[in-house]
């Protein structure tokens, strides 16, 4: 009886066919399984946009008085919610899958979303647009540059990094808008940013301006009783200087966080705007951002305070120096030509009166700013916290004029980076 089987030849070639036929149709399989994520991704947004429309049906008389359109911010959650000031923070009503990023801005002209995120996808659709596009990039990511030099933006957000955004319009810019002269002018409010911390939560991200508002300094408090209210008078400042930034919503804040207290005004609380200190001085009303703590500088340039001391009342006996690699050399001013001096933190003194490594000119913003307040008081009676334009962060007399820098967080779906 003949036994025959497959010679090692012919089993080459079956295997060879097999893997030919793999590689023509692995490609497919996976394109159409990519095609469908996409057409689900696409079909999701067009949902969201029917829900954004009846949205505007039914609350047509709040586009009237809130500028004509409302801002909604998608988290990883899925809820898109409100952030418009003088809209109750509403919830917009989704069926179907949820977006896990990206905004929805809702005009009496229109809707426009902007990155929403669905599994892999990004998808966008400009108001006058008829038709979704989704993709696996975001819509404008990596399209700014790092500074006026056009060099690259970095491919991550880190502390420092640079963000270009408009805290009027709610919208990011690019380094290309960025114009100082225009600023200067009340023409632009495209303005540049750094980032104090990079993940507030999953979604968002907290950016100090790299400059001090407006043309004039201010005192921290003008009182004597500075322990007992706080920094009333450049809050109030900060208050008036950005009352145009009604696209941000009202501060909701309490510093310090928790059961900590200050043992000057005790503890800072924001609630829709008003901020009030333990003794329940009114500080300001309407307010959009803050100002940074002296635990947030502590944080970035890797400080702490004196371990005697409360630790809140940074009661550090001397200043402390940020940019010094040499604990022997204290050169008066920070400088491009300073041997000692790290520049990796130049960012903090940007912009600050005789500092010739501050990315501008010194009063570029058209004021000569020695420095900027934080919220915090020291253990020396009536001296606040500072940054100061020797890169220096030290205590300062409250009635004494300095610059105000403000602090907001927002979604990071908001901006490039």
């Amino acid at each position: 009886m003949n036994k025959k089987g497959f010679t090692l030849i012919e089993l080459l070639a079956v295997i060879v066919i097999l893997a030919i036929i793999a590689l023509i149709t692995v490609p497919v399989v996976i394109n159409i399984i990519n095609n469908a994520k996409k057409g689900a991704a696409e079909d999701s947004t067009y949902g969201v946009l029917g829900a954004a429309k009846y949205f505007l049906i039914a609350n047509y008389k709040d586009f009237e008085n809130n500028n004509d359109d409302i801002l909604f911010t998608c988290n990883s959650n899925g809820n898109c919610t409100t952030t418009l000031v003088g809209s109750t923070a509403t919830t917009l009503e989704l069926s179907g899958a949820k977006p896990t990023g990206g905004t929805i801005r809702i005009e009496k002209t229109g809707v426009t979303v902007t990155n929403l995120k669905f599994g892999d996808y990004y998808c966008n659709k400009a108001k006058t647009e008829d038709k979704v596009n989704c993709g696996t990039t975001q819509q404008g990511s990596n399209a700014q540059t790092n500074d006026q030099n056009n060099e690259p933006a970095p491919t991550g957000i880190e502390i420092g990094t640079i963000v270009y955004f408009d805290p009027v319009s709610t919208a990011t810019c690019n380094a290309t808008e960025f114009d100082l002269a225009k600023i200067n002018n009340n023409e632009s409010t495209c303005y540049k940013w750094r980032v104090m911390a990079p993940n507030v939560g999953e979604d968002n991200v907290t950016l100090q301006l790299d400059h001090s508002l407006g043309d004039a300094d201010v005192s921290w408090n003008n009182s004597t009783d500075i322990d007992a209210n706080g920094p009333t008078n450049a809050l109030s400042t900060l208050a008036s200087r950005t009352s145009t930034w009604t696209r941000l919503p009202l501060l909701n804040y309490t510093y310090p966080s928790g059961s900590d207290t200050i043992e000057t005004y005790g503890k800072l609380t924001c609630i829709n705007g008003t901020c009030t200190v333990t003794n329940n001085t009114e500080l300001a009303t309407g307010l959009r951002a803050r100002l940074i703590t002296a635990d947030e500088i502590a944080y970035i340039i890797n400080t702490v305070a004196d371990e005697n001391a409360d630790s809140k009342s940074w009661s550090l006996t001397s200043s402390t120096y940020f940019n010094i690699s040499s604990t022997t050399e204290k050169p008066g001013y920070l400088s491009s030509a300073c041997t000692n001096c790290d520049m990796s933190l130049a960012w903090l003194i940007e912009n600050t009166v005789a500092t010739d490594y501050s990315g501008a000119t010194a009063n570029a913003y058209g004021g000569e700013n020695y420095g900027y307040w934080t919220l915090t008081p020291s253990g020396f009676e009536g001296q606040p916290w500072y940054v100061f334009r020797t890169g220096t962060f030290r205590t300062f007399g409250s009635n004494i004029i300095d610059g105000i820098r403000p602090v907001i967080t927002i979604s990071k779906s908001l901006i490039n980076y």
